[in-house]
């Protein structure tokens, strides 16, 4: 008798073989096939292979493998999107994830190809396949335009950034200092849903220019501000009494985390807080998966140092840092938790 295929074994199939599902859902927005089928679908396979430029048999071999991800329904001899992509692989739909596949297929993907070796030597071995000065991704990024605008892009279509200027209680406080802040989104939305509040953006040079741009053509000039610079160096931007730490925890160790915490609490006026935005696993590290893997990309990748820390270990550092108080808001969609530390 053949055993059932159950859930765990659903899970194994997966991981060993997640990879030429990844490729499979990126060669379909690569090809432009979701946004084909939302202009002129439903489609025949030969309209598909035409308009992609594709020969039948490859063209019969990704769509294959769409249907079966469950990201278009095939009726009869034709082709369509379903609820699933219509929602999340459409560049126009508001829950677009095509900003994060991009980084994940030209940044993470080659990134990670060296895990073992990056677990055996302790270090971001596959910061090699990225050329250019300093010892974390950041910093190389900032030597290549074109791949750095894909991870500012990736970083602003994040789907918890929809609901952070919901769940952070910035009431009382007048100015913000986003650490990492990007290219600016967090900041303008925060800004929307606070009209009294001025948000200082601590972000590398480059970035920071592109900060600028979209906050002057958001008409928020008089309210948003850059600091370029090294956030785990140099000093904090005068006359804040708020930190946003959003989804940058997970890049550090325990001890780089604390060493910021530790000079921004010092820069923080009493009753200031330090926000710290991220995925979180069990308190037991036991899952989910959703989160736990991102530990691969910060360690093999990112900075060598990074790790997906649980909610009491973010506690313990706010505290070694010299927060008198913590406080935690939690469950947060998609597997966020709010960790505040205040003076």
């Amino acid at each position: 008798m053949i055993p059932k295929h159950d859930a765990r074994q659903e899970l194994f199939h997966l991981a060993m073989f997640g990879h030429l599902h990844f490729q499979s859902l990126w060669a379909g927005i690569e090809l432009g096939i979701f946004e084909l089928l939302h202009a002129r679908g439903p489609l025949g396979l030969d309209e598909i292979a035409a308009a992609t430029g594709l020969a039948i048999q490859p063209a019969k071999m990704v769509m294959a493998n769409l249907v079966a991800l469950d990201t278009v329904e095939r009726t009869g001899e034709r082709f369509d999107l379903n609820e699933v992509s219509r929602r999340f692989l459409l560049q126009s739909s508001p829950d677009s994830v095509v900003a994060v596949m991009r980084w994940q297929a030209l940044i993470v993907y080659p990134g990670v190809q060296d895990y073992v070796r990056a677990l055996r030597d302790n270090r971001n071995t596959g910061l090699e396949r990225f050329p250019g000065p300093g010892r974390t991704l950041y910093e190389r990024l900032a030597a290549n335009p074109q791949l750095e605008q894909v991870f500012q892009e990736a970083m602003a279509g994040m789907p918890s950034n929809r609901f952070l200027p919901e769940v952070l209680p910035l009431q009382g406080h007048e100015h913000l200092c986003d650490c990492g802040g990007g290219a600016g989104r967090n900041a303008v939305a925060l800004c929307r849903k606070h009209p009294a509040l001025r948000v200082t953006i601590f972000d590398q040079p480059t970035v920071c220019r592109k900060a600028q741009e979209r906050v002057a053509a958001e008409g928020l000039a008089d309210r948003i501000d850059t600091h370029a610079g090294n956030f785990l160096q140099d000093p904090f931007p005068p006359g804040m009494d708020a930190v946003l730490y959003s989804h940058i925890g997970s890049i550090f160790s325990p001890q780089t985390n604390v060493s910021v915490f530790r000079r921004a609490c010092a820069a923080l006026p009493p009753g200031g807080r330090l926000f710290i935005f991220n995925m979180v696993p069990r308190d037991d590290h036991s899952g989910p998966l959703s989160v736990t893997c991102g530990s691969v990309y910060f360690h093999a990748l990112a900075t060598g140092e990074g790790f997906m820390h649980s909610v009491p270990e973010y506690e313990a550092m706010l505290r070694e840092a010299g927060f008198g108080r913590t406080e935690c808001i939690r469950p947060l969609p998609v597997e966020h938790a709010l960790v505040i530390g205040i003076k």
